[in-house]
């Protein structure tokens, strides 16, 4: 079925290190051209490990049996490949008459062999799917057979469980029992009604595609629990001698990320998207369901089991055999509330397991398959020696003489010798970058080494240099609050100002929003995209979709030869060149094959490192004076691997060719991959980069700058010979044919003819068309229609610089935006003059870059005085683009970024880079979101690593309304002490005997006297002015609306208004932070500020009175504000009248501004 294909991840929770070693180890993914290159060289291994007197290891000179079978089956496409390897493969054996494409190659006829994972000392399976497959095998009493594999091998669909009937694979559960009910005549669901059929198909449903998933939720998120919960002993799960604490290790850091990565399955099912309790209600719901069909009845429908029994059992058993010891609300719902389906558990393990206790016990797979008695010593011994000459042969005595003379050599090693070799693993494990260990380890501790590189996740140590630097940075933070009376006074007195200009002004019309404002030019006209704001509509969304959106996504193939040519070679060769050579590439599309297959080398250099170092290539005398070159050794010896050893190109290393080629074949053989980037890190696995440059299609935008319209940019297009669709058109994109995004403005899809001819072309030549993965276009084109969505004017402000394409892009779509005044940029570092003469090369005039850092400037500076909005691009691990060569060639062609992407392990450097842009990270959230005027955050990285995205936005954000909060607090504190200060006052004490602070004397003093003499230190936020009815209990205090954030969900931009983007792989992580109430600085907001200050007949305050804080929301109405005028119209005229004199006192004596000006720009 469609669900298990899409959660067969989560079915793989007993052992994640196995499931590493061979990742979706299906044959069919294996495919032809890359198989044949292993057994090749695993031919060429085992002869030339005989014949060289260079390989001082003698175990590699015997090889393993799987190898010399991988050698034997390869030899014949050896011969035909070539040269000198496929001289050099051993004869090949007879093959038999019939091949069949299964793992039991040795079956018999109609024996079922069952694929599953290990036992464990609970449950026979930790898979439902596994465990529901072997029930209904049992109860319906077919012959079956568990293979103990190991959990080494996946089916064709990379599942499991699959079985193997008679030389044909069967995958996924539902269809191996669809098929051998059919074969065999056993169905369980024969004497059901149809509407039984109809109520047991919609229940399997919901076990399956529902509580299923709830518990593999609670898996993923407790890796930890599965081991301690079920027991489960890894080592002998795996069959590895390896202790079980670095077993466990490895599985808890990569159980994530390797089957859910950061969740993503689980929110692309549906569950994931939902909170802890809602999916801890969710599941206890499907068991209510659950136990009231079951009610009183043995069996759901009767006194025999269904195929729904089999399914419950296997599901529920999950729940029920779960340790005690570990907490799980759901297993204890299920005991508590719903006994009845305990009961069928305890029922169907009996009449389908009678060997429940000795499966648990000696984790036997076959304890269903009687044995046979045990022999004696002499008895054993005879029918092994009658095994032998039954199996008499050439090669089969071959074979058995190697095998006697491992089991004496395993007999002779001491336990001293075990610990040496433990000890030696792990100096494997932890040894350098060049391999200079591996120059003398054994390849089956190089073949470790892989193995646990393939489980690496370098992304686990995240959380922990996170909660390190975040606990550095928590005592250092400030905040500045939109309540501050100290800010309020700036705006108000700015607002002032520009209002005076617009009074000076010609334009009787213009308003405070406009005086800044310049009319800009609009792109295209005709694509407008409706956002509703949040001001407008509850949610801020259409309430319609006008059209479905279709992806312009191509099928991509990639190619089984080489892929690179001289040239590109020749390119990446100089770029590696300690110092590199100047390169001077003709076009964009040479500079990205070259950095492609630098990205290729980079990434399987540890591979490359250990196969060098196995053959002892820098020991040699003549190639020590490579060492200082070693990067152009791994180029080459890449690209030798990649023609499969053939066509000599570097001398260096065709001399090695037999014994690198043995030594590569090896490292795949130890570890049973299929593939050479099996023997990667879980990250460096996906092809990307090759799909990248495989991909026809050409994305990137078109430059308003320099083209003034669509209908401009349309007609160059044509007369290109390209045929423009626009962006709703649902014809697929062929060749020579280009569409208009639907999400991003002004980006336009392309497939051309010839890539590389399309780089030289006019549209690319004079900047017309910039390039640009869409993955760095999502972010700018969303921040582009923020001040739309929140009605907004100001300025807009981008925190760093990790693309100067996708800022650029930024610019172009402010381009048309009017609420948008000034956009600027900051922290272009050491590359301000080269950014700034890019923009100048594309003619974007609307930016302004500065190369200082954002995080550098202090609280109190006034550069950011009229920044609204906040774009925040801090640097990150980049792990979720699709293209890294995209991001490389943008930044002018960075190396260093380039090796840091394909970085195989953490190292005391790597882990202090991550906490240096983890630290970057926290400081610029808070001090983004620890200013006054900013109104709204869109954070965006391109990682998956949680730590990177949701947990720091979580973080940073709790904190920041935690200072908030804290901070109206202490302005609570401040009355209760002035009103402590107050009550003496009332005790007639004597007014010398009174502080400055008394209210009395404060009364008396001047304005500015009185200023002087509040206390606080110099740089200290002011307090909060908000005024609101006072507490007597600091617990009730909550924050206003305008000085907490929160987060609001990112607003759909596409045209149709359908959500397409969540279906698609943005390669961005994308969050939206806002004021829970925004400030608007406009005319609204200066008569407020003008009327709290009792400019229009509302007289000020008494300042001895406390000032007070929001509260939170209580029963008892507020009394009321005795201070308030809230008399009639002619009351509030004459106070009008009093106005002239109010701002004489105030204004004049403070700011120096007369009366008669202040009064004309607030009445205007």
């Amino acid at each position: 079925m469609a669900t298990e294909v899409a959660q067969i991840p989560a079915e793989e929770t007993p052992a994640v290190a196995a499931a590493a070693t061979t990742e979706n180890a299906a044959a069919e993914q294996a495919e032809k051209p890359a198989a044949e290159p292993v057994a090749v060289a695993a031919a060429v291994a085992e002869n030339a490990a005989a014949n060289n007197a260079q390989d001082n290891n003698k175990e590699d000179a015997k090889a393993s049996p799987a190898a010399a079978a991988a050698a034997a089956d390869g030899a014949a496409d050896a011969k035909k490949d070539g040269g000198e390897a496929a001289a050099a493969a051993p004869a090949k054996s007879e093959a038999p008459a019939q091949k069949f494409n299964v793992h039991k190659t040795n079956f018999e006829k109609d024996i079922i062999y069952l694929y599953q994972f290990s036992r464990t000392p609970l449950l026979p399976s930790l898979s439902p799917y596994c465990l529901k497959v072997e029930t209904w095998l049992r109860l319906v009493g077919l012959k079956y057979e568990n293979v103990d594999h190991k959990m080494r091998f996946r089916s064709k669909k990379g599942q499991l469980p699959f079985i193997e009937l008679n030389g044909e694979e069967i995958a996924d559960s539902a269809i191996i029992i669809k098929e051998l009910s059919a074969k065999y005549e056993k169905n369980l669901d024969a004497a059901l009604t149809a509407e039984q059929r109809n109520v047991s198909y919609a229940t399997i449903a919901m076990l399956e595609n529902h509580l299923i998933w709830i518990i593999f939720y609670w898996r993923a998120k407790y890796p930890d629990n599965v081991l301690k919960g079920y027991k489960v002993n890894l080592q002998h799960a795996l069959g590895l001698r390896l202790p079980n604490s670095i077993l466990n290790f490895f599985f808890k850091i990569t159980f994530g990320r390797k089957w859910f990565q950061g969740t993503k399955k689980l929110k692309a099912h549906g569950i994931g998207v939902h909170s802890a309790e809602e999916i801890e209600e969710f599941g206890k719901n499907d068991l209510k369901v659950l136990s009231e069909m079951l009610d009183c009845k043995p069996f759901f429908f009767g006194d025999e089991p269904t195929t729904l029994d089999v399914v419950a059992f296997a599901v529920l058993s999950q729940l029920h055999y779960l340790s005690k010891d570990i907490a799980y609300p759901l297993r204890d719902y299920m005991t508590e509330k719903c006994p009845n389906l305990i009961g069928h558990v305890s029922r169907m393990k009996d009449k389908c397991f009678p060997d429940w206790d000795e499966i648990c016990t000696k984790l036997d797979l076959n304890a269903h398959i009687p044995k046979p008695e045990p022999e004696t010593k002499e008895g054993k011994e005879g029918g092994e020696q009658e095994k032998s000459n039954e199996q008499e042969g050439t090669e089969g005595d071959k074979i058995e003489k190697e095998l006697e003379k491992d089991k004496s050599n395993e007999k002779e090693s001491t336990e001293e010798n075990k610990e040496k070799e433990e000890t030696k693993l792990r100096l494997e494990l932890d040894g350098s970058r060049h391999g200079a260990a591996g120059a003398t380890a054994a390849p089956r501790i190089m073949s470790n080494q892989l193995f646990f590189l393939s489980l690496a996740d370098i992304f686990s140590v995240y959380p922990a240099i996170f909660k390190e630097r975040s606990e550095q940075l928590r005592k250092t933070k400030h905040i500045y609050l939109p309540s501050d009376e100290q800010w309020q006074d700036k705006m108000y007195y700015m607002l002032l100002e520009i209002q005076r200009q617009v009074n000076e002004a010609s334009d009787v019309n213009i308003s405070l929003k406009d005086i800044d404002k310049r009319d800009k030019p609009v792109f295209d006209p005709e694509r407008i995209t409706k956002i509703i704001s949040p001001g407008v509509s509850p949610n801020g969304r259409r309430s319609r979709v006008l059209k479905y959106c279709h992806a312009t996504t191509v099928r991509i193939r990639l190619k089984a030869s080489a892929r690179w040519n001289l040239p590109t070679i020749a390119n990446a060769a100089k770029l590696l060149r300690k110092p590199p050579l100047p390169v001077n590439f003709q076009n964009e599309h040479e500079m990205r094959l070259a950095y492609s297959l630098i990205y290729d080398v980079f990434r399987y250099k540890t591979v490359l490192c250990n196969a060098l170092s196995d053959v002892g290539f820098f020991e040699l005398e003549e190639n020590q004076k490579y060492i200082k070159d070693e990067q152009r050794i791994w180029l080459m010896l890449f690209e030798l691997y990649d023609r499969h050893f053939r066509n000599q190109l570097a001398e260096v290393l065709w001399r090695h060719r037999i014994r690198l080629a043995a030594s590569i074949s090896r490292m795949r053989i130890g570890v049973g991959a299929l593939r050479l980037s099996q023997l990667l890190p879980i990250h460096l696995q996906n092809e990307k980069v090759a799909i990248a440059a495989a991909n026809p299609v050409v994305t990137g935008w078109i430059n308003p700058f320099l083209v003034r319209s669509k209908a401009e940019a349309d007609k160059i297009l044509m007369e290109m010979g390209y045929t423009v669709h626009g962006p709703d058109d649902e014809q697929p994109l062929l060749e020579q044919h280009c569409k208009w995004d639907n999400i991003c403005p002004l980006v336009i899809s392309v497939i051309p003819k010839d890539r590389s001819e399309f780089t030289k072309s006019v549209l690319m030549t004079k900047h017309l068309f910039i390039m640009q993965d869409k993955n760095f276009s999502y972010g700018p084109a969303i921040m582009s229609k923020l001040m739309d969505y929140f009605q907004l004017y100001g300025d807009i402000l981008q925190t760093h610089i990790d693309s100067p394409r996708s800022t650029a892009y930024l610019a172009a779509l402010f381009y048309s935006v009017n609420r948008v005044n000034n956009f600027y940029v900051y922290g272009a570092g050491a590359n301000l003059k080269d950014y700034r003469r890019y923009m100048e090369s594309i003619g974007v005039n609307n930016i302004r870059l500065f190369g200082d850092a954002f995080t550098s400037f202090p609280m109190e500076s006034n550069r950011f005085r009229t920044v609204v909005g906040v774009f925040a691009t801090p640097p990150n691990s980049f792990s979720a683009i699709s293209d890294p060569i995209d991001l490389i060639c943008s930044r002018g062609g960075d190396l260093s970024m380039l090796e840091v992407l394909t970085e195989s392990e953490v190292s005391d450097e790597g882990k202090q880079r991550v906490g240096c842009i983890l630290e970057e990270q926290l400081l610029t959230l808070t001090m983004s979101m620890s200013r006054p005027q900013i109104q709204f955050v869109l954070y965006q990285t391109h990682s998956i690593v949680n730590t990177e995205n949701e947990d720091m936005v979580q973080h940073v954000l709790q904190v920041i309304n935690k200072l908030a909060l804290e901070k109206h607090r202490q302005a609570y504190r401040e009355v209760k002490r002035l009103e402590a200060i107050a009550e003496a006052e009332a005790a007639n004490i004597p007014a010398a005997a009174m502080s400055k602070e008394s209210p009395r004397k404060k009364e008396k003093l001047s304005a500015e006297d009185k200023r002087k003499s509040q206390p606080g230190e110099p740089g200290e936020p002011a307090v909060p002015v908000v005024q609101l009815p006072r507490v007597d209990s600091i617990d009730l205090i909550c924050t206003p609306d305008i000085d907490e954030f929160v987060l609001d969900t990112v607003p759909d931009i596409c045209i149709n208004q359908d959500n397409c983007i969540k279906h698609q792989t943005t390669g961005s992580f994308l969050s939206l932070i806002r004021r829970k109430s925004l400030t608007h600085l406009n005319e609204k907001y200066l008569i407020s500020m003008a009327e709290r200050r009792g400019l229009f007949g509302k007289p000020d305050r008494d300042k001895s009175k406390s000032k007070a804080v929001k509260l939170q929301e209580i029963n008892e109405q507020p009394p009321p504000d005795a201070t308030y005028d809230n008399s009639s119209a002619t009351s509030r005229a004459a106070g009008q009248q009093a106005v002239s004199i109010i701002l004489a006192s105030t204004v004049k004596l403070r700011y120096g501004v007369t009366d008669k000006d202040e009064l004309q720009l607030i009445i205007v």
